[in-house]
């Protein structure tokens, strides 16, 4: 229920003494926006279809546990855009997971699906998202197209959130063993 606190003290041979006392930074876990009154785009992406569907797993359990306008939001603004697309349109955080389970099961009609061909880049005309629906914001996204996310929050922005990083691929580069 407290903060973990620490004491460090560091002693220097000529004399010089140094503490310091830390705290953990606990970010207050509601942040002013309230929950949609519509539903959001949920954008999830990657360099290849492999790594899109482990992302899309490692997104399923860290959203059991956030808040759908915060996780949205950290997805939208604090993550590259790759070219292996996938974006969500749900109303509340069962939706949301409802269709990623279905996404993982499988079932690519739950989410606006698109890959960027190699070498080509993301369309260079920005939609304002607040102009559209979600469901076209999300196609527009995944065909390739850049979203101005920053419009849909104006001053009110979410906080945002940690959640699971890149899921790279393991590949050994490593010479074999050589025959004993």
């Amino acid at each position: 229920e407290h903060p973990r606190r620490a004491g460090l003290s560091s002693f220097g041979a000529g004399g010089a003494n140094v503490h310091l006392v830390i705290e953990e930074y606990r970010q207050a876990r509601k942040s002013d926006v309230s929950a949609p009154d519509h539903p959001v785009v949920v954008p999830v992406s990657a360099k290849t279809d492999g790594a899109l569907r482990d992302a899309v797993a490692r997104l399923r359990e860290a959203a059991a546990k956030a808040d759908l306008t915060e996780l949205a939001y950290t997805l939208q603004i604090g993550r590259d855009a790759m070219r292996c697309r996938a974006a969500f349109v749900a109303r509340d955080g069962d939706n949301l997971l409802r269709k990623l389970d279905a996404f993982l099961a499988g079932d690519k009609g739950v989410a606006a699906a698109g890959e960027i061909p190699p070498g080509r880049r993301e369309k260079a005309e920005a939609l304002d998202p607040s102009a559209k629906d979600a469901a076209a914001v999300a196609e527009h996204w995944a065909g390739g197209g850049h979203v101005d996310w920053l419009r849909l929050y104006g001053d009110n922005r979410p906080h945002r959130i940690a959640l699971p990083g890149y899921a790279f691929q393991r590949k050994r580069f490593w010479l074999p063993e050589a025959a004993k």
